[in-house]
């Protein structure tokens, strides 16, 4: 039997139920990860334990590897071989998931989409509510993997979905030249005190506050907690609410929406809760403040 699967207003989210019933037709990627503050391994951890049949994708290691900045984007040569050397087709459907529900599964959502693989659903709750309700697991078992690097993966990069610094800065002269109708919203996704200036960056040598014209939707107002612990992104009509409730003038339809937070990680997972609030124009800054806030001459505001 399948159980449907749950999608809502293009951001699409599976069950474990819908998961488990299909998992010989999907390929799964493991995308934990955090802050280099917490010094988990996460690799240790995905081979300690995991969903049968999972790939580990490391966003750290699966990256522009000729930028200084953290998890850019790889190019699609690095990428399509990723995708190869582990069995991966451009028909496959992927579902992404991480330990904590919502993070690390968000950014590689947006990463395959941003190159140009469609196809891809965010485990709701992730490996927490996995392993709650009783799912298999494979346990203490060494990844290796499956791909001959002859599936001949190709992808392609959707610009759309992507912006660069020149693009927000530019975005930003757009909004300062038409205040009555911007258009654009830019919206942030760090914490309320780093995004005010109040409180410094985790990574050293940045400057402090946000750009111009940002609103700030802190990620976690977009999750809920379940029962395994595992974080759920809220509901549409939730979601609504919140982006509203930051910018009153926001219009998800119509508006180009860019999102940003320190390293492109939470971005992303603002990207997977305005698809599913309905937005169906937005984009990631993938530098985000890592790159924006590294250089003193881009403008700045704080928090008074």
């Amino acid at each position: 039997m399948v159980h449907s699967d749950s999608i809502s207003s293009g951001a699409k989210i599976c069950s474990s139920q819908w998961l488990h019933d299909n998992l010989k037709n999907t390929k799964v990627f493991d995308c934990s990860w955090y802050l280099p503050t917490m010094k988990r391994d996460t690799l240790k951890e995905f081979n300690q334990s995991r969903i049968p049949g999972s790939i580990f994708f490391d966003i750290d290691s699966i990256k522009d590897h000729s930028s200084n900045l953290p998890h850019m984007l790889p190019t699609e040569a690095e990428f399509n071989r990723f995708m190869d050397e582990n069995g991966i087709s451009n028909d496959d459907t992927i579902v992404v998931y991480d330990t904590y529900g919502f993070q690390g599964a968000c950014r590689v959502y947006w990463h395959l989409e941003a190159l140009g693989h469609s196809n891809v659903k965010l485990l709701d709750g992730g490996f927490k509510e996995w392993k709650s309700l009783g799912m298999p697991t494979v346990e203490n078992v060494p990844f290796v993997k499956s791909g001959s690097g002859s599936t001949g993966y190709k992808s392609q990069i959707n610009p759309n979905v992507i912006r660069s610094k020149s693009q927000i800065l530019d975005a930003i002269e757009h909004i300062r030249a038409n205040p009555q109708n911007p258009q654009t919203t830019i919206i942030d996704a760090r914490p309320g005190p780093r995004f005010d200036g109040k409180e410094p960056e985790p990574r050293p040598g940045l400057t402090c506050g946000h750009m111009p014209f940002a609103i700030n939707v802190p990620f976690p107002k977009l999750v809920k907690t379940a029962e395994s612990g595992g974080a759920k992104c809220k509901s549409p009509e939730e979601l609504v609410e919140i982006f509203k409730s930051a910018n009153p003038k926001i219009n998800l339809e119509n508006d180009q929406i860019i999102t940003t937070c320190g390293s492109g990680v939470t971005a992303a997972c603002l990207y997977v809760a305005l698809k599913r609030a309905g937005a169906n124009n937005i984009a990631v800054y993938d530098g985000s403040w890592a790159e924006y806030g590294s250089d003193s001459t881009n403008p700045i505001e704080t928090t008074k």
